[in-house]
């Protein structure tokens, strides 16, 4: 159900799109679906995750300015700022704790040593860069009608792709993967 709820804004946000064309209106769409999905949250577990939040901010921030200004390169910007933020922090947490960020993040559903989550941190960091890039190319390069498919398709295969090269990387370094114990309430 969570799952469903996450996804209801970016398809909200398309299919307001699809619909109208209308840059402006999809983007007030898109902060009033992620405002109740935050809400949704809190009202279902008393806590907001972090990545909700960061979502709640920068649509709040970058589609009001949107708004306010009736100008699309703010939210045109927003993913551009999001996945550098994204790869900031975790870089540069790595790099200030010495320590693997993305391993405390993960480690409830993977078991991994040190040194690879610091790698995989990093690696990712390097990913969230790129995507921003991306998204900047073709936001600024393309149609406004090409973005939006991006956002769609485009972003999440890049994820994808991501998420295979990891699985590459564990495979071949022959890293062994451990899943936690499951706690049976025996």
């Amino acid at each position: 159900m969570s799952k469903l709820i996450e996804l209801a804004a970016p398809i909200a946000f398309f299919a307001c799109w699809v619909m109208t064309s209308d840059i402006i209106l999809s983007t007030q769409v898109l902060m009033v679906m992620i405002s109740l999905q935050a809400l949704i949250e809190y009202a279902s577990t008393k806590t907001i995750k972090p990545m909700t939040k960061l979502l709640l901010v920068s649509v709040l921030v970058f589609g009001g300015l949107t708004v306010a200004f009736r100008d699309e390169t703010f939210i045109l910007w927003k993913p551009t700022i999001v996945n550098w933020a994204l790869g900031l922090l975790l870089a540069g947490s790595q790099l200030l704790l010495k320590r693997p960020i993305l391993g405390s993040l993960m480690g409830t559903q993977i078991k991994l040593p040190d040194p690879v989550w610091l790698k995989l941190g990093y690696g990712w960091a390097v990913g969230f860069f790129i995507a921003g890039c991306v998204n900047l190319v073709v936001a600024f390069q393309f149609s406004l009608d090409f973005w939006m498919t991006y956002k769609l398709v485009g972003g999440p295969a890049l994820t994808f792709v991501y998420i295979i090269i990891t699985m590459v990387y564990l495979n071949r370094s022959g890293v062994s993967i451990e899943q936690p114990a499951q706690n049976s309430g025996e």
